[in-house]
């Protein structure tokens, strides 16, 4: 049996498509910029042994705590107008809240 290649199931991954991101392994004293995780986009990155790799998480998006009576009353002020104009609203007015919601915990 063979050595095993360092950091195959990143390499498998990557051929599969997955995004991945890397970061050197963190030194004290590092500046913050070099903390951070970047995409990888070459394989060759795998062969180094001063990084770390991850599978690039899933993109949170923040959510409304508009109720669903107060998203009924927005859709019924406006429910005259086309489908997609009155979900626009609906979607504007849930992105205010969630900004409000944002600058009222500081």
């Amino acid at each position: 049996m063979g050595k095993p290649i360092f950091n195959a199931e990143f390499i498998k991954m990557f051929a599969d498509g997955k995004e991945i991101e890397q970061r050197p392994l963190v030194r004290v004293g590092m500046s913050e910029i070099c903390n951070q995780w970047t995409t990888v986009k070459d394989l060759h990155v795998f062969a180094y042994d001063h990084l770390e790799f991850r599978i690039k998480p899933p993109r949170e998006y923040p959510k409304t705590s508009l109720s669903n009576a107060e998203l009924m009353t927005i859709y019924d002020k406006h429910h005259n107008l086309l489908l997609v104009e009155c979900l626009v609203i609906i979607a504007n007015e849930a992105i205010g809240r969630y900004i409000d919601d944002q600058e009222n915990k500081e």
